[in-house]
C-alpha cells in the first residue's frame, strides 16, 4: 500500500514539474511573440514588407466608417510589374471596392460602386522602380482625391460608394465578403496578384480605427 501511495506522489510530482516547464515555455513563446510583433509596425519608418508569397498581406478593420473627411497615406516602395497594391471595401455591400493596382509598372485607380465605375491610369510615372513613392487619398463623402507624389490626378470622378470598412494591403484575403468583385479586378484576373514589397508611414486619419491584422508579413528594417 505504501509503496502504490509514495509511487503515486512520484507521478504527481512529475506532473507538476512538467506542467511548470510548459508553462515557463508558453511564457517564453508568448514574451518572444510580442517582441517580434513589436518590430512590424505600418504606422512607423521601419515598415512592413509584403513578400512574394501568396496570402502575404496585412489588413485593418474600421470601427467608423471611411466616408466624411477620411484620409489615408503611406509610402510604398517595390519592384512588381503587377501587383494589386491595396483596396477598400464595405461589410454590408460586397459590390462595392476601391482599388489601387500595379498594372505594367503603372499605378491604376479603381473604382467599383453601384452608381459608377471607373479604371483610371496615372500616366507617365513607374512606380516599381524600387524607389519609395507616397500616395495620399482624401474623401469627403462622394468627393475623392488621388495624390502620388505631391501631385493631384483623377479629381473630377466622384466616388459614389458607400462608406468603407475595411482596408486591405497586398493580396486578397481568403475570407473576404467582396472577393468576387476583388477578383474581377483588372490585375487580379489578368496576372498575379500577389504584391512584394514595403509599405511604412501608414497614417489612418478615420477614428477608433483597429489595429493591423499582419500575415505572413516581415520587417523592411
Amino acid at each position: 500500500m505504501n509503496s502504490r501511495i509514495y509511487f503515486g506522489q512520484g507521478n504527481n510530482i512529475k506532473c507538476c514539474l512538467h506542467s511548470l516547464c510548459l508553462l515557463f515555455t508558453s511564457i517564453i513563446a508568448v514574451t518572444h511573440a510580442r517582441v517580434c510583433r513589436s518590430n512590424i509596425d505600418a504606422s512607423g519608418t521601419s515598415g512592413v514588407k509584403i513578400e512574394p508569397v501568396a496570402g502575404s498581406l496585412f489588413e485593418i478593420d474600421f470601427k467608423n466608417e471611411f466616408y466624411e473627411k477620411g484620409t489615408i497615406e503611406f509610402e510604398f516602395r517595390t519592384s512588381s510589374k503587377d501587383a494589386l497594391l491595396l483596396y477598400m471595401n464595405r461589410r454590408n455591400d460586397k459590390s462595392e471596392i476601391m482599388a489601387i493596382q500595379i498594372f505594367h509598372g503603372y499605378l491604376v485607380y479603381t473604382i467599383r460602386c453601384s452608381q459608377s465605375h471607373a479604371t483610371l491610369t496615372i500616366p507617365k510615372i513607374h512606380v516599381n522602380d524600387d524607389k519609395w513613392h507616397k500616395i495620399r487619398y482624401s474623401r469627403e463623402n462622394v468627393q475623392a482625391k488621388f495624390e502620388l507624389d505631391g501631385k493631384e490626378y483623377h479629381s473630377e470622378y466622384q466616388l459614389s460608394c458607400g462608406g468603407f470598412t475595411s482596408m486591405v494591403f497586398g493580396s486578397v484575403g481568403k475570407a473576404d465578403w467582396g472577393r468576387k468583385v476583388i477578383t474581377s479586378l483588372e490585375v487580379v484576373y489578368r496576372t498575379a496578384q500577389q504584391f512584394s514589397g514595403c509599405i511604412r508611414n501608414l497614417k489612418v486619419s478615420t477614428e477608433n480605427e483597429i489595429s493591423p491584422y499582419y500575415v505572413k508579413v516581415t520587417s523592411c528594417v
